[in-house]
C-alpha cells in the first residue's frame, strides 16, 4: 500500500496557467504470475488566466489494474510484462476533474539488466478513450524509454523520455523528461521530476510518494 502527492503545472501553449495537485492511494496485491491493484485519486485544479483564477477538487477517476510477468530470463536480467487498466468515471466531469467516461489501456513493459547494477526499461501502451457525448476525443498512444541504475544496493535513479499521444483533436502530443529515485527498504520511498518538452506536455511537474509492504 502507498501514498503519493505530486503537483503538475503548464500553460500548454495558451494565456492560461493551469496547476494540478493529485493525492492517491494504492493498494497492491502481489502473486507470483504478477499483481492486482486499485489507485484512488484525489485532485485540486486551478487555472489562472489575465488575473482571475477559478478551482475545483475533488476525487479523481479511480484505476483497476493488472500485470502479467509474461517472460523472465533464467538470470533474471531481461523481464517483459503484460499490463491491463481500466479508469473508472468517478470525478464529477462537471467540474472538469475528469471525462465522465470510462478508458482501457493495454500495454507491454520491458526491462533489461545490462550490468548487474544498470538497466535500460521501455514501455509501450495504447488507451481506448471513452467519449463524452458532446466532445470527441482521441485514443491515446504512450512510449516510454530510459535507463537506470543503482547508485548503492538500495538507491536506483533514471531517466526516460515519454511521448503520449493528445486525446484533444489538434493538439500537440505531449513530450516529457522525465527523472527519478528510488529508495527499497520498508518503507520504500520513491521521487520524480518532470520537464515538458512540447507545449501538449507540463511545463514542470514533481511528484513523491512512500509505500508499505504487510
Amino acid at each position: 500500500m502507498g501514498v503519493s502527492v505530486g503537483v503538475q503545472v503548464g500553460d500548454y501553449g495558451t494565456a492560461t496557467t493551469t496547476t494540478a495537485l493529485y493525492a492517491w492511494l494504492t493498494v497492491r496485491r502481489l502473486f507470483p504470475w504478477g499483481d492486482l491493484h486499485a489507485v484512488l485519486p484525489y485532485t485540486r485544479l486551478s487555472s489562472e488566466s489575465g488575473g482571475a483564477t477559478t478551482s475545483a477538487s475533488g476525487v479523481g477517476d479511480v484505476g483497476l489494474g493488472a500485470r502479467y510477468f509474461v517472460y523472465e530470463s533464467s538470470d533474471y536480467r531481461t523481464s517483459l510484462a503484460a499490463i491491463g487498466r481500466v479508469k473508472l468515471p468517478t470525478a464529477d466531469e462537471q467540474q472538469d476533474l475528469g471525462t465522465g467516461e470510462t478508458d482501457a489501456t493495454l500495454g507491454l513493459e520491458f526491462t533489461r539488466f545490462v550490468t548487474p547494477r544498470t538497466y535500460v526499461f521501455a514501455d509501450l501502451a495504447y488507451t481506448r478513450v471513452g467519449d463524452p457525448p458532446d466532445e470527441p476525443l482521441n485514443d491515446q498512444g504512450r512510449l516510454t524509454a530510459g535507463t537506470g541504475g543503482f547508485v548503492s544496493e538500495r538507491v536506483a535513479l533514471s531517466a526516460a523520455y515519454e511521448r503520449r499521444g493528445s486525446p484533444f483533436p489538434g493538439t500537440p502530443d505531449a513530450e516529457e523528461l522525465l527523472l527519478a529515485l528510488n529508495r527499497k527498504g520498508t518503507p520504500s520511498v520513491h521521487g520524480a521530476v518532470n520537464y515538458g518538452l512540447s507545449t501538449g506536455a507540463p511545463d514542470y511537474g514533481v511528484t513523491a510518494g512512500i509505500t508499505f509492504r504487510f
